[in-house]
């Protein structure tokens, strides 16, 4: 390295401090160890001058190049020489980080100054050095791993022990310090041990300084900006790489608690803060795909469980133990809030994974009589409780067969315990939803690829349901792929009456709502139709939602035979003639509600009605033709119907979410009630799924 001039900088107040900087200036390694070891200046002004030397060094130095078939070693020796001069003058930035404690603010500002004018050479040399470990360190016992750590010493010092708040914002502004602290997290030896391993197996273990940097700028707005923006660039094995690094740092410290190497109160606590910080990205897509796809959360949730009864001190659930402070990261506790994707994925694998067995035993551990068993996960909200969110979603059939694995597995004792006492009001609501959407399910499956809806609205007068005797396979429309018909004349029948203008707005439709995971495809309409006929039963009989009464007669008739002796009441066909049934499965057991006419018709989603297309309007028509030959409700009437069949339009509604959207299923049914039975005809099922966050009511805009 050629001399620098000192014309150009100011000279040191001590010569022997001036004869130091020159040789240092001229590339004497001996000189470079001894400034960056014991030869710091103390005086403030000198200090800053060798700073600003050692960054004058790293700035002018050539990035050396590896021989393309060298051995670890470089193979000349003025190679040699450049890779210790920079491995000694990289270090030696340590040393003013070491000494800001003895600075005055001043100074401190300065220093700051300086190191933020040079973050991009810093970010360079770092990540130099943690690339080109084994060559640069190729003197050392283990050189691939002295790269990293000593980068990784650097730039904890950058916070502690003396880090300032200006050297501090200087490192979070920086991109490329950034950049170098997230190779630095997806880091691994020859072994396969990350750096928080090697930290805790030195000698004298510590906390890894990877781990805590990135705990304390993830936080940093600036930072997570910087951090997304490079993560949503980052290629699917990147991203695999980084959140596998993550859950390899959990498995590492559970197996260090294990054997007693990591003490056992900081595991929560390291595990907690890199949940978290995983979860910052999961609105990212790619981040999400590759999220489930590496079953982050299951596997976390089951090292957790290794430690059942292991408190976990966390500021989100302060009095929890480990294992459900996880549970309580990954537990979509507002699944309106969350994309369907990650529903739909997520939720079965932590119940395969033992969430359900977890929230059993944490209500068993409970007190008898206990106001909020739930509190881990909701606090003292009388809402929101884990079970019957689970139960909402076992709508789904990942989920619901999730639900049935771990509930084959619940031993007899437990489940004798669950169903009686205290624990029954939790425990059975959330059993009995599992058991219709089961029940529901496979009494559809058992039709195959045999189509159950006909989406010809005067499909019933063609094929009347004692007149069918086999089902079709489905014909789908091959522009929309949204509608299906059980014959051709239904097919043509319906393309003239309504689809032929509706059929590229569907497409459009459906297109939109797959890209969001949201579609609901033709044997899960089939199913909630099956949901919302047996819950239409339900009501008009005046059983509880929640029970099974209906026993299923050809392909569309759901019947009740009333019990021996048991008369049938008309006070619902009286109060309810006049509104469409709503069923909420967000609720458990689902909530039946009745609404007019006039409020679906005044439902609009982002400005645009949501029940006015013109099969909607066929379906009206028909139900206020009903009520009007249905009777004014007056005494007579009631005489009449108890002694009479009575047969009439049921309009009902299902809810069930799906993410952020929101999944309306609007079903026409025939209801024929005599003093022996009752029975409920599926006429005619339609499916509308919008965004909850753009639902209005009259113009206004429905709150969250």
């Amino acid at each position: 390295m050629e001399p620098r001039s000192t014309e150009t900088r100011a000279r040191a107040k001590d010569t022997a401090t001036e004869n130091l900087f020159r040789k240092v200036e001229q590339g004497s390694i001996p000189h470079i160890v001894r400034l960056g070891s014991f030869s710091w200046p103390s005086d403030s002004e000198d200090g800053t001058l060798a700073l600003r030397i050692v960054f004058s060094l790293l700035r002018n130095e050539p990035t050396p190049r590896k021989p393309r078939f060298a051995t670890p070693s470089p193979v000349t020796e003025e190679m040699a020489q450049q890779i210790r001069r920079i491995r000694h003058t990289v270090e030696a930035v340590r040393a003013p980080l070491e000494v800001l404690a003895r600075k005055s603010e001043t100074d401190k500002a300065i220093h700051a100054s300086i190191f933020e004018e040079n973050m991009s050479t810093t970010a360079r040399w770092l990540s130099f050095i943690i690339r080109e470990s084994s060559w640069v360190y190729s003197d050392e016992e283990n050189p691939e791993t002295v790269g990293p750590m000593v980068a990784a010493e650097i730039m904890i010092r950058f916070f502690f022990p003396h880090g300032t708040r200006d050297l501090i914002a200087a490192f979070k502004a920086s991109s490329e310090m950034i950049a170098v602290l997230l190779s630095l997290y997806t880091w691994r030896n020859i072994e396969g041990q990350t750096i928080s391993y090697l930290y805790a197996t030195k000698p004298k273990p510590s906390h890894c300084a990877v781990a805590k940097l990135m705990q304390l700028v993830t936080p940093s707005p600036g930072v997570l900006h910087d951090l997304r923006n490079t993560i949503r660039g980052y290629s699917a094995a990147r991203l695999r790489r980084f959140i596998n690094s993550a859950l390899l740092r959990i498995q590492e410290w559970t197996s260090l608690a294990k054997r007693r190497q990591l003490d056992t109160v900081e595991l929560p606590r390291l595990a907690l803060l890199t949940i978290r910080m995983i979860q910052e990205f999961l609105d990212i897509p790619n981040f999400a795909k590759v999220y489930l796809r590496i079953r982050f959360a299951p596997r976390a949730l089951k090292l957790a469980m290794e430690f059942p009864n292991l408190p976990a001190d966390d500021d989100r659930a302060p009095r929890a133990t480990y294992p459900i402070a996880v549970s309580i990261y990954f537990f979509p506790n507002e699944p309106a809030a969350s994309s369907a994707h990650l529903i739909h994925h997520l939720v079965p694998d932590l119940v395969n994974g033992g969430l359900l067995q977890l929230l059993l035993d944490h209500l068993l551990s409970q007190r008898e009589g206990t106001s909020y068993p739930w509190y881990p996960w909701v606090e003292n909200s009388p809402t929101g409780h884990p079970l019957p969110i689970l139960a909402s979603m076992a709508v789904y059939k990942p989920i619901r067969d999730a639900i049935g694995n771990a509930i084959n597995a619940i031993p007899l004792a437990k489940l004798k315990t669950l169903e009686g006492r205290w624990y029954s009001q939790h425990w059975k609501p959330f059993l009995s939803d599992y058991k219709i959407y089961d029940h529901i399910w496979h009494h559809q499956k058992a039709y195959g690829k045999s189509v159950i809806l006909c989406d010809n609205l005067n499909h019933h007068e063609r094929f009347p349901p004692s007149l069918v005797q086999e089902l079709p396979e489905a014909r789908q429309c091959s522009g929309c792929r949204t509608v299906v018909y059980c014959s051709t004349s239904c097919q043509q029948e319906d393309w003239m009456l309504y689809h032929k203008d509706e059929c590229l707005k569907h497409r459009v439709y459906r297109i939109a709502r797959e890209i969001e995971s949201a579609w609901v495809p033709h044997r899960d309409r089939s199913y909630f139709a099956g949901l919302l006929q047996h819950y239409v039963l339900n009501f008009e009989v005046g059983a509880p939602m929640e029970t099974i009464v209906g026993r299923l007669e050809g392909n569309s008739v759901l019947v009740y035979h009333y019990p021996h002796g048991w008369r049938p009441s008309t006070d619902i066909e009286k109060m309810t003639k006049k509104h469409i049934l709503e069923i909420n499965t967000l609720s458990c057991p689902p909530r039946p509600g009745l609404l007019n006419l006039d409020t679906y018709l005044n439902v609009t989603h982002n400005g645009i009605p949501t029940y006015r297309d013109p099969r909607y309007l066929a379906l009206y028509r028909d139900f206020q033709a009903s009520v009007m030959d249905f009777g004014d409700g007056s005494d007579s009437d009631d005489e009449w119907m108890a002694a009479n069949m009575v047969a009439r339009v049921r309009l009902a509604t299902l809810t069930a979410f799906c993410g952020v959207w929101r999944i309306y299923i609007m079903g026409r049914f025939i209801v024929v009630k005599d003093s022996k039975s009752a029975a409920v005809t599926m006429q005619g099922v339609f499916v509308k799924i919008e965004e909850r966050a753009k639902i209005e009511e009259g113009g206004v805009r429905v709150p969250l």
